[in-house]
């Protein structure tokens, strides 16, 4: 199993990558990084050309660190201005392909302008799902012409809701070009999804085990307050069933990366040593 991180101690600056930080990700234990280029800086991908995206492939190269994935740069494909949207997502694969990342991050949006992954009762209408395939399906000639994978993130408040339905829109697409990011407590949604977990990761991987190019790794818990909610921590802290899914991984997808996100660089350290844990209890071998 090949570990990764995204987030932590990763810039969103491009220019900001050099030997120095590719060196600390060894020293954490990885050999892979996910990158947000320009997230919280409203970078267009336009904007990286192929003179600041190589620098940065090679400063990770030098330390023997692979970028593994980049992002979409906010595209959202649930918004109204679809065609500019869809140009984004296609702009955003380029990136990738001059990154050597062999995939893009891409959820599928949402209808609520505060959030890509806010709630709105409209992603989960018919013609949400509908929107989501035919702008998959532009995007992924792109995808197909740089021999990079659009990694579908699926989410719970989005049209992407379950595990079913992200095969189904994989299968409508048609295409090498889409696959999925494996994420399980992305569909964690209720209590009774997080307290019965394994039945959770049997449908996911049921489901989309063979679309598959990556994974995230993270925990969940439930708060004790009301109504509901549902927030995530660093792994071992919280109550999802990580060890079940490193096994599952493993087999399903042997030469993928795990990639560890949503932590601060303060608590990167913390949910290495617990996946390293893990994996040596279990027998898996980390490359």
């Amino acid at each position: 199993m090949k570990i990764a991180v995204s987030s932590g101690p990763l810039p969103d600056d491009p220019d900001a990558v050099d030997g120095r930080l590719a060196a600390k990700v060894r020293e954490l234990g990885f050999t892979g990084v996910g990158v947000h280029f320009g997230a919280n800086a409203g970078l267009d991908p336009v904007q990286l050309d192929r003179r600041r995206c190589p620098r940065a492939r090679a400063a990770c190269a030098a330390y023997g660190v692979a970028i593994v994935r980049s992002w979409a740069f906010g595209a959202s494909l649930a918004a109204p201005d679809g065609r500019a949207q869809i140009a984004r997502l296609q702009e955003a694969v380029r990136v990738a392909a001059d990154l050597g990342a062999p995939t893009v991050i891409c959820g599928p949006g949402s209808h609520n302008p505060r959030g890509l992954y806010w709630p709105h009762p409209d992603n989960h209408a018919p013609d949400a799902r509908e929107q989501l395939v035919a702008g998959l399906r532009e995007a992924a000639k792109a995808a197909e012409h740089h021999g990079v994978a659009i990694a579908l993130e699926p989410h719970v408040a989005t049209a992407l809701d379950t595990p079913e339905r992200a095969r189904e829109v994989i299968d409508a697409v048609g295409s090498p070009g889409v696959r999925v990011n494996l994420d399980p407590v992305n569909f964690v949604g209720d209590l009774r999804t997080l307290f019965d977990a394994d039945a959770l990761l049997h449908r996911v991987f049921g489901a989309l085990a063979d679309v598959a190019v990556s994974g995230h790794v993270k925990d969940v818990y439930a708060e004790e307050r009301l109504v509901v909610h549902l927030s995530e921590t660093v792994i071992g802290d919280g109550c999802f069933p990580i060890a079940s899914y490193l096994q599952r991984f493993e087999q399903a997808l042997p030469a993928g990366y795990l990639i560890v996100e949503h932590l601060p660089e303060e608590l990167v350290a913390q949910a290495k040593a617990a996946l390293d844990g893990l994996c040596t209890e279990h027998g898996i071998a980390l490359r």
